[in-house]
């Protein structure tokens, strides 16, 4: 499952490091919120209900989901890492 794109605007590519330990890569506008990358994330991997958090390497930071956009998170072209919620 691939997020949508809308091809006429700014794209990066961003990593993402699952709690399991294996990388998905995925392709979002700049404009995509942190909510669809969790979205996304969701579908891509079912979580059987458990839930997690994304954030960044260096400095570590959780990525909330929210209305903030890619570019906004500073995620361009950028890693992230899934941590599931103790």
């Amino acid at each position: 499952m691939k997020p949508e794109i809308d091809p006429s605007q700014p794209q990066t590519t961003i990593q993402i490091r699952l709690a399991d330990g294996t990388r998905l890569v995925a392709q979002f506008n700049l404009s995509s919120t942190m909510e669809s990358v969790y979205s996304f994330l969701s579908n891509a991997r079912p979580t059987d209900g458990r839930e997690f958090v994304l954030q960044t390497i260096f400095p570590m930071r959780v990525l909330e989901r929210s209305a903030k956009t890619i570019e906004e998170e500073g995620l361009k072209n950028g890693t992230v890492v899934m941590r599931w919620k103790s």
